[in-house]
């Protein structure tokens, strides 16, 4: 009896069950900060939200979002690097300026096509649901030949691991609209199937590792349907899929957030700050009591203009007062202490500002750097997970669009991200100090530095082609020889005009005449007076 199929479907339940926990954790850390990165099930636009009672976890998200944004991709100003094999270089003899200048020119074009993608936006709600939920999912599709980013939340995909954290399998669901199914065999077959009240039909895609080719398999299904034109192979490392995680344990599937580190003062802050807003609430109100026994007419206590004068006794008239100032106080100060150490943790400005009158902005700046090294493993970790595999399928698209120069298809460079990754501006000022150290010992250190490998140097690392500024070794030469040429002659050419004055002086009346008629018969007086 053969085995029935599992649908796309069927398996996304099967492996929703293991993820269940965490996405409730995730909905909790969401809650406590920005509750639409990770909204409840079944949510919609018309759905409401949880309105926290404090601001901080909202602020140190974004906050946090904003300066690995900044150091991931930074603007204007390349993470990456592209180096050469050293098995490349051994080949070309040691000389590589023109394939250093090739991979220039290919490092300016990436990041041009970085910072004109538009794809900032998504990285950077990428990074508040890993900061959040501690998961996210990136898609690299291909649209027109323009390279677009899809992000994906933690309620939309289910993924399974080995032991040691490697993606094995994923399966995204989403909802899309019949008329949007390419295929017209399967679109009229999705219609005939369609529930009236729904709008939309879920769309499955799954993307397994095969261990037996060495690739990965992605099919897409919607109702239990294949769509072939869908179906694909990818080589290992060229999957458009990143399944990103903020850490991750051993036997894990997903990954836990920052803020779930954090989630103990952040529940504590909701607690106090809710508790304080009720109570200050209760504090603002204010009752007028009057003894029902007395003889203090309540009516004329509520109706009294100031400074008028009425019948009755003061104390039989008390005004409601909560009396909670100091336990307000307490709750106060250990609000300010919970927001202190939330501040450090997201690295926020106020945590890194010192309390005086006068603080310089570079003193800010040191400081600021100095916290952000506190989150370099997180840093090493995303340059490993996303900056690299988002790198080489950029190149990879790149590629397929022809975009790259001509001659690039031949060099497979090395990709370098994270602290060794900053640019090439890093490696022109390493040279530059090089340099100033060299000059520094001497003449005889400055003298046995090969200024022309530096200034090729220099120009790759600023971005620009040794061959368009610098001249070749071969011109650079014949220019010293004619330099010289022309010194030797303005040296000799008093000398020789001169003798050649004394000769004319000297010369016989005869001889001078057969001179001038040789140059145009000029007279003998002419040619005189001209000497």
């Amino acid at each position: 009896m053969t085995q029935e199929k599992t649908s796309l479907a069927q398996r996304y339940k099967r492996l929703e069950t293991k993820r269940n926990q965490v996405l409730e954790r995730a909905r909790e850390c969401a809650k406590l900060t920005i509750p639409s990165i990770q909204p409840p099930d079944s949510f919609d636009e018309q759905t409401a939200l949880y309105k926290p009672y404090q601001s901080q976890g909202a602020r140190g998200v974004n906050n946090l979002a904003s300066k690995l944004m900044m150091t991931l991709l930074p603007p204007n100003a390349p993470f990456f690097r592209f180096t050469l094999d050293p098995a490349m270089i051994a080949e070309a003899g040691g000389d590589t300026t023109e394939v250093e200048s090739t991979l220039a020119e290919m490092e300016n074009i990436l990041q041009q096509s970085i910072e004109t993608s538009g794809e900032r936006l998504q990285i950077y709600q990428m990074l508040r649901l890993l900061i959040t939920t501690g998961n996210a999912l990136l898609y690299f599709p291909y649209s027109d030949g323009d390279i677009t980013l899809k992000v994906y939340r933690l309620d939309q995909y289910v993924v399974l691991r080995d032991p040691l954290g490697n993606l094995l399998e994923l399966i995204i669901k989403e909802q899309i609209a019949p008329m949007a199914i390419s295929d017209e065999a399967i679109r009229s077959k999705v219609l005939s199937q369609k529930d009236e009240n729904k709008t939309y039909v879920d769309l499955y895609t799954r993307a397994v590792l095969d261990d037996k080719v060495g690739k990965w398999l992605v099919t897409q299904e919607i109702n239990g349907l294949e769509i072939s034109e869908s179906s694909g192979e990818f080589e290992l490392g060229e999957l458009p899929y990143l399944a990103l995680r903020w850490s991750a344990l051993p036997n894990e599937d997903y990954g836990r957030s920052y803020v779930d580190e954090v989630i103990g003062d952040l529940r504590s802050l909701e607690g106090l700050s809710q508790a304080r807003q009720e109570a200050s609430a209760a504090a603002a109100k204010v009752l007028i009591f009057c003894d029902p026994n007395g003889t203090t007419s309540p009516n004329d206590v509520a109706k009294a203009d100031n400074l008028e004068v009425i019948t009755g006794r003061a104390t039989e008239v008390t005004a409601f007062q909560l009396n909670k100032s100091m336990d307000l106080g307490a709750v106060r100060e250990s609000i300010n202490d919970l927001k202190q150490d939330l501040a450090y943790h997201f690295l926020l400005n106020s945590s890194i500002q010192r309390q005086a009158e006068r603080v310089t902005a570079e003193e800010i700046r040191t400081m600021a750097s100095e916290l952000e090294a506190s989150l370099g493993g997180t840093y090493t970790v995303l340059s490993q997970e996303f900056q690299l595999p988002y790198i080489r399928l950029k190149i990879q698209r790149l590629r397929d669009a022809g975009i790259f120069p001509e001659g690039s298809e031949a060099i497979d460079p090395v990709v370098t991200t994270g602290l060794d990754g900053l640019g090439r501006g890093a490696e022109l000022d390493k040279l530059l100090g090089f340099i100033q150290g060299a000059l520094g010992l001497g003449s005889q250190a400055s003298s046995m530095l090969n200024y022309g490998y530096i200034l090729s140097q220099m120009a790759v690392s600023s971005g620009l082609k040794p061959d368009e500024l610098l001249i070749s070794p071969e011109a650079m030469e014949q220019n010293r020889q004619q330099a010289q040429m022309e010194q030797l002659g303005q040296s000799i050419a008093p000398q020789v005009a001169k003798g050649a004055m004394d000769g004319l002086n000297n010369m016989p009346p005869e001889a001078m005449q057969s001179m001038a008629q040789a140059m145009g018969n000029i007279p003998p007086e002419a040619m005189q007076g001209m000497m």
